[in-house]
């Protein structure tokens, strides 16, 4: 799955996670995005095609163990650490929650 990873790796907001604090990667149901979640409070969604970062939900405090992105990619279900699931909002160039 790394080897999945490895073009976005050499993008710079990559370089700004530790590869371990990442517990999942997602891909849309047309597979042009990607999602990153992690146990950090950040999800992140990233586009294929251009391997840059396009939405970002952070909520500190919170440890992601996925998330779930719905078929038209503007929003995902996620569920935390304590097993609650959350629908966060994913419109292409938000930043913040």
């Amino acid at each position: 799955m790394m080897s999945d990873f490895a073009p976005f790796a050499r993008n710079s907001y990559v370089n700004n996670v530790t590869i371990s604090q990442i517990r999942k990667l997602r891909w849309s149901v047309d597979d042009t995005k990607l999602y990153s979640v992690g146990s950090d409070g950040a999800i992140y969604e990233w586009d294929v095609a251009t391997q840059r970062r396009t939405a970002e939900f952070i909520e500190r405090g919170s440890s992601w163990i996925d998330a779930v992105p719905t078929a038209d990619t503007k929003q995902a279900y996620a569920i935390n650490s304590l097993k609650f699931i959350k629908e966060i909002q994913l419109a292409e160039g938000v930043v913040g929650n």
